[in-house]
This record gives structure tokens, C-alpha cells and sequence, in this order.
């Protein structure tokens, strides 16, 4: 999945894990303003990168079954400057 950030908004994708799965994130970003996160069915934060997702890769392994969702933001100071950024990322469950 690919897309163009705009605004403080994050792109979200929500995808069903069976307990004792992992979860493999491969991100790619021009900008170093881009940052990935994790939630697990309740809406807990599992994981998270703030910033600088480009060409990096993160796991998480599913402690229960349900929908997770991962979602790829801007910087808060950068989405405030009217900025836009690419990103481009790959998710697998395993």
C-alpha cells in the first residue's frame, strides 16, 4: 500500500492476526518526518516510530486474536507546515 500524507491525518489499515502470529512492517519514506504505528484489537499501542520510517522494518507478534491496525503518520510539527509526505509499505502476517 502507498499514499500521500497530508495534514496530521494517519493512513490507517486494519488487518486480522491470529494469536501467536507476527506482524512484519516494511516501510519506505522520502521524508524522515514519517512514522509507523501499532495497535492491537482494543486499541493499545503495541509499537511505535515517531519519526524516520524510510527503509526501515519493525515486528510485532499478536498476544490474541483479533483486528490490529497499523497506521503511517506525519511529524506533528511538519503536518503543521502545510507539508505533504510519500510513503510506501509492505505488511505480512506469518
Amino acid at each position: 500500500m502507498s499514499g500521500t500524507l497530508e495534514g496530521g491525518q494517519p493512513a490507517q489499515f486494519r488487518l486480522p492476526l491470529r494469536q501467536g502470529q507476527t506482524l512484519s512492517i516494511l516501510c519506505h519514506a522520502r521524508k524522515s518526518s514519517v512514522g509507523v504505528f501499532v495497535k492491537d484489537p482494543e486499541g493499545d499501542m503495541l509499537a511505535s516510530a515517531d519519526h524516520n520510517c524510510a527503509h526501515k522494518s519493525w515486528s510485532v507478534a499478536a498476544a490474541k486474536t483479533g483486528t490490529y491496525t497499523v497506521g503511517v503518520l506525519q511529524h506533528h510539527a511538519t503536518a503543521l507546515k502545510g507539508q505533504s509526505a510519500f510513503y510506501k509499505m509492505h505488511l505480512s502476517a506469518h
